[in-house]
This record gives C-alpha cells, structure tokens and sequence, in this order.
C-alpha cells in the first residue's frame, strides 16, 4: 500500500530542504556547501547521493519537482504549505530510501535465529517470531 500511495504525497514541512539538498547534489554540491540543512547529517548525505545519482543517470532539475510561487503565502501564513512541489518520481525515490531503512530494521530483528534463546536450529523451530515486522 505505501508504494502505491507514495508518489503522490509528501510531506510539506520538510519536503523543501529535502529537495534543496538532493537538487544541491545534483549539482555537484556538497551538503554543508549550502546552509538551512536541519535534519540528521546521515539523511543528508544520503539525500545528496540520490542527486549524484540523478546526475549520473541523466536525470535533470526540471524532473523532480519545481518552485511554484503561488503557495508562497500560504506558507507564510500557515507554515503548512511547501513552495515546492516535487514529482512522483523524486517522492518514489526518496521514499525508498526510507522504506530500505524500515527494511533493514525489521529483517534482523524477525529473523528467528536472533531470538533469545535460539542456541540451537531445533530450539529455533519452536520459538514463535518476534511480531511487529510488518513493512
């Protein structure tokens, strides 16, 4: 279901710098060459890498989203709204990046050798896995 949904929402709050930072590594910038980045700086670089990418693959500024000044006051107003608007494309693409980081959160933790108590492959056949890993 979140792969269906995910090109075409976004978060508008943070939307802006994320796709500032990826248009600044497309570029060819680095990530503290430009300031206003507040997030973690692992999100940052990894963001800056998927503009590498685009760079590499071909992929131009004009594909991942655009500036659009009428919501300009609205963000003023509310602090709800995003001058930017991005592309099912850039929305796809960083959002696998997160859904990687859920991924790889729950494969080690659902693996039923990890479980307390799994010494041995017989013992592990009983356990019951851990629940919650549901992507």
């Amino acid at each position: 279901m979140r792969l269906v949904v995910a090109p075409y929402t976004s978060n508008s709050n943070d939307i802006g710098p994320w796709y500032q930072t990826s248009l600044a590594g497309l570029h060819g910038l680095t990530l503290y060459q430009r300031p206003g980045f507040s997030y973690p700086p692992v999100w940052g670089y990894l963001l800056e890498g998927l503009g590498q990418v685009f760079r590499m693959v071909g992929i131009g500024p004009s594909s991942l989203g655009m500036f659009d000044a009428r919501y300009a006051s609205l963000s003023t107003v509310t602090g709800d709204f995003s001058v930017y608007v991005t592309s099912p494309l850039f929305n796809v693409a960083f959002k696998s990046l997160l859904f990687a980081g859920d991924l790889a959160a729950c494969i080690r933790p659902c693996h039923p050798t990890n479980l307390i108590g799994a010494s041995s492959p017989s013992r592990v056949r009983r356990l019951v896995p851990q629940p919650n890993c549901h992507l």
